[in-house]
């Protein structure tokens, strides 16, 4: 059974990479919670280390990354300085962008 997501449009098919803290700022348990309500799979990477995130990204088939919008930006620019592509060593088809002004 399809579940589908009317905040976003995410499914128990997506893997999500969530980039924010899981500290004192609620933001990474409450995308935490919520997608495991979707059935979506949560990769709680937490923030920082970019080469891990990177990682991550490639070996679990992340397909949703949630971060601000400055570090997805960098993240953007360290995969394709390392020779990333997406939709071949990297699967994102969304993106969440946040907490920034």
């Amino acid at each position: 059974m399809r579940v589908w997501s009317p905040a976003a449009g995410w499914t128990e098919q997506d893997i999500a990479q969530i980039s924010f803290g899981y500290g004192m700022f609620t933001g990474g348990f409450g995308l935490h919670y919520g997608l495991e309500r979707v059935g979506a799979t949560v990769v709680p990477v937490s923030s920082g280390n970019t080469e891990r995130q990177l990682m991550f990204m490639s070996d679990f088939a992340t397909t949703v990354l949630i971060s601000t919008p400055s570090y997805a930006a960098h993240l953007a620019e360290q995969a394709k300085d390392s020779g990333m592509r997406i939709g071949e060593d990297l699967r994102l088809k969304w993106g969440l962008f946040g907490a920034e002004p």
